[in-house]
């Protein structure tokens, strides 16, 4: 196999989410559990993003009912996010809390502040 070195287009989307989660699945199988436990388990929302010209115009609170909805229908109780700073606003509106603050660091060691929030999500008639 000869190696291609160069960096993305937008074009390599389709393909890049299709190596990310062929690669999440092989090559991390034997260090994280392959199903996560509803009751047992938080259910984790990884990432959404709105276009900027779509912003403020309830997709993204529309986005995160929908994936509520979905941890709930699943059997989760409750969910966790690690939020971008732009983000947290949006969570706190919803019920998120925000629970520890922290630097990820990206690829080439630049840091980006983030915060890990969790939220109980509501069930029928009104019960967590």
């Amino acid at each position: 196999m000869a190696d291609i070195l160069r960096l993305a287009t937008e074009a390599d989307c389709d393909a890049l989410a299709a190596l990310i989660a062929r690669s999440a699945r092989d090559l991390q199988a034997q260090d994280y559990s392959a199903v996560m436990q509803p009751g047992a388990d938080a259910a984790r929302i990884r990432a959404f993003f709105v276009a900027p010209d779509c912003a403020r115009q309830g997709l993204g609170s529309r986005i995160l009912g929908a994936c509520e909805e979905a941890a709930l229908a699943a059997g989760f109780q409750h969910a966790e996010m690690v939020a971008t700073l732009a983000g947290e606003r949006l969570y706190l509106r919803h019920g998120w809390v925000s629970e520890k603050r922290y630097d990820a660091i990206l690829p080439g060691g630049k840091a980006l502040p983030v915060i890990r929030m969790t939220k109980w999500l509501q069930g029928p008639c009104g019960q967590y």
